[in-house]
């Protein structure tokens, strides 16, 4: 998949608004183990946000190389909360159907 378009982004930050953040950046930041565990997530859910409780001055750079290594898409952030999308590979499993 290619880079997101504007519209696609309004579109995903919609449907996370009602989200709940499923990974926190803590004391430890953003280790291969926390890497691990939010490609599974992705796997599951497809949208996921990203709490930083720590490494806030950092996160714009925390959160791009997080969203770099598990393969994702970035549609932005709000305040400390990143959001990240990564397309289910089965088209049947799919959750999101993106705007052209």
């Amino acid at each position: 998949m290619e880079q997101l378009s504007s519209k696609q982004k309004r579109y995903l930050k919609g449907e996370a608004h009602h989200l709940k953040p499923l990974a926190q950046v803590g004391k430890r930041g953003i280790t291969k183990a926390f890497i691990v565990s939010t490609v599974e997530l992705l796997k599951r859910h497809e949208l996921l946000k990203v709490k930083f409780n720590e490494f806030k001055d950092e996160k714009k750079e925390l959160f791009s190389h997080l969203v770099e290594a598990a393969g994702g898409h970035s549609v932005g952030m709000v305040g400390n909360t990143g959001i990240v999308y990564k397309q289910h590979p089965k088209i049947d499993e799919r959750k999101y159907e993106l705007p052209e």
